[in-house]
């Protein structure tokens, strides 16, 4: 009896095991595209590696008819890879935060994220995947609020500086005197408007700049556009006192003429 069940359970493993290994790499596929499309391959690639060694371990060992698989031993490299895609993510918040130059906005969240990072390359390094992907959560979630603060605070600033630019614009009427140019900006600084209001903070920093810029454009534009037409006024008055004069002399040579 005893016999004929572990025939059974024999019957069951040689059955199943393609596809536990089929299941095992789909998990390893999947996890590791995660990694390498979040861009671990330019900032750590040794860790890449590290966990593609610890496939290709288990993988021999599932080549082995021998090999018994243990859930423990084959989920290693697939923790190894799960860990990579946060530190991925962080490094991209982190870079978002250095370009823009938005470090000084919230100095407080982007120094824990750095703490965190090193922690979870640390624990890494250390075999312990599963801490490393819990270190480089908190960092992702700290440089994300130091990027939702800086925007929000540039937001503030863009948003003052093109309301001080469409109030320059109206004092100069152009609203009226280029009235397209005018309603282009406004409509951007609207835009920008609804994002603040809506928390897309980055996009209305960005709108709030654009709208700026198209203020400044057409206070220049009305600005240009009165200056010629003052000019074109002063000429007009210039040659019709010219006129006058000139027909004020030939009033003066004609009375003369009448005299002789």
């Amino acid at each position: 009896m005893y016999a004929a069940a572990a025939d059974a359970y024999d019957d069951i493993t040689r059955k199943s095991r393609p596809q536990y290994i089929q299941a095992w790499e789909e998990s390893i596929r999947r996890e590791r595209a995660a990694a390498v499309d979040a861009g671990i391959t330019d900032i750590a690639p040794d860790h890449l590696r590290s966990a593609d060694g610890s496939a290709d371990e288990i993988r021999g060992r599932l080549a082995s008819a021998d090999y018994i698989p243990n859930d423990e031993e084959t989920a290693a490299p697939i923790d190894r890879y799960r860990a990579l895609k946060p530190r991925a993510d962080a490094h991209k918040a982190r870079q978002e935060i250095i370009v823009n130059g938005l470090g000084a906005y919230d100095p407080a969240n982007l120094n824990a994220g750095d703490e965190s990072t090193r922690a979870a390359i640390a624990e890494y390094e250390a075999g312990n995947p599963k801490a490393s992907r819990d270190r480089a959560d908190e960092a992702l979630a700290r440089y994300n609020e130091a990027l939702m603060s800086a925007w929000m605070a540039l937001a503030r600033e863009k948003r003052l500086e093109a309301s001080r630019e469409r109030e320059a614009a109206l004092a100069v009427k152009a609203n009226i005197a280029v009235r397209d140019e005018f309603n282009g900006a406004d409509r951007i600084y609207q835009e920008a408007m609804r994002d603040f209001d809506t928390r897309a903070f980055k996009e209305s920093a960005e709108l709030y700049g654009r709208s700026a810029t198209l203020f400044i454009a057409a206070a220049r534009a009305a600005e240009d556009k009165r200056r010629r037409a003052e000019e074109a006024i002063g000429a007009a008055r210039q040659k019709t006192a010219e006129s006058a004069a000139l027909a004020n002399s030939m009033g003066l040579i004609i009375e003369e003429g009448q005299d002789e």
